[in-house]
């Protein structure tokens, strides 16, 4: 590849990371529905058409962005875990990780929560389209690796992981709507608590 074409390729990667946090910026602060392409290029400094070249619809434009969210913190994550860890405790990291982020970044847990309902549509057949989908599978590839292991017992995963998406998706709504009042952390340490003893008695309750 050229030098003339590698620095096309940077000019054109940058411009896409400018659309794409421009759009989180608009979207979180005015709703999937109410926001403009007209607003987003103007946060991005671009002109309407060029994001037209980049998406070629506000729907397209909306799922770029969640999907260019979560494989972000994906990858952040990830690059956090200690392979000495058991998988459970890998998972119990993604949880910790994920609360820590949101916490620090407000707009994000309104962006993830509330906005990526207005998209229903298009969840199509092609499950691997959707944002959540590379989640899913990397907290189904813990679960899974916790069974191999004999840490857990054999469950359906996809159930399993159903639930805890669920949870992370309501628990997220919930914070929003009332003005991030609680703490993410608190609430997390709870679910993880459940998550590892069920709804099983202690011994020491078996007592009382």
């Amino acid at each position: 590849m050229s030098g003339a074409t590698q620095m096309m390729q940077r000019k054109k990667e940058k411009k896409r990371k400018a659309i794409l946090d421009a759009a989180i910026t608009v979207f979180s602060s005015h709703g999937y529905r109410k926001a403009r392409v007209a607003d987003i290029a103007s946060q991005a400094k671009v002109g309407d058409g060029t994001i037209y070249l980049y998406y070629p619809d506000k729907a397209r434009l909306m799922m770029a962005v969640f999907r260019e969210l979560i494989d972000t913190q994906l990858n952040a994550w990830k690059e956090q875990i200690d392979p000495q860890q058991s998988n459970l405790e890998q998972l119990q990291q993604f949880f910790y990780f994920h609360a820590d982020f949101f916490t620090k970044n407000p707009n994000f847990a309104r962006f993830y929560a509330i906005e990526m309902r207005q998209l229903p549509q298009l969840q199509q057949t092609d499950h691997s389209r959707w944002p959540l989908y590379n989640y899913h599978e990397a907290i189904s590839s813990l679960i899974r690796n916790a069974i191999s292991a004999g840490e857990i017992r054999k469950i359906d995963t996809d159930v399993f992981v159903s639930m805890l998406l669920g949870t992370m998706e309501y628990v997220l709504t919930e914070w929003v709507y009332h003005n991030y009042e609680k703490s993410l952390h608190s609430i997390n340490a709870k679910l993880i608590d459940i998550l590892h003893n069920g709804l099983k008695l202690v011994d020491k309750e078996r007592l009382l």
